[in-house]
């Protein structure tokens, strides 16, 4: 299966949109309490443009949630390969901004952390 970002940033907003729903909340609350603009929240939702890895983050705290639970159903469940973990290198070290590296690491941590508590509860 080759990966089409189109199809993954919908279903990244259809995520963001599902979350956000759930919680009553409306585009215009969840780019305040995010500190987005409320147009960047729609172009998001709407699958319009790729969510930057801050962004994200600044999203799921605003949401109350993990970037993790936003994210799961979108990636689903792959086995983790030698060459995934240089993809990931090499994709982490093309990143230039600090703080997206940061929210990238971040992400990554909570991400490991959530899979062990799901493992220590199976």
């Amino acid at each position: 299966m080759v990966f089409d970002p189109h199809i993954f940033n919908m279903a990244l907003g259809g995520s963001i949109r599902g979350v956000r729903s759930a919680h009553e909340m409306t585009q215009q609350a969840l780019a305040l309490r995010s500190g987005l603009s409320l147009l960047l929240i729609r172009k998001y939702e709407g699958g319009a443009i790729r969510v930057a890895p801050a962004h994200l983050v600044a999203i799921a705290r605003a949401l109350g949630c993990s970037v993790y639970r936003l994210v799961k159903d979108v990636v689903g469940e792959h086995g983790s390969t030698k060459h995934d973990a240089a993809g990931l290198l090499k994709a982490y070290g093309a990143v230039q901004s600090p703080r997206d590296r940061s929210a990238l690491l971040s992400f990554a941590r909570e991400l490991a952390a959530e899979e062990s508590r799901q493992a220590g509860g199976a």
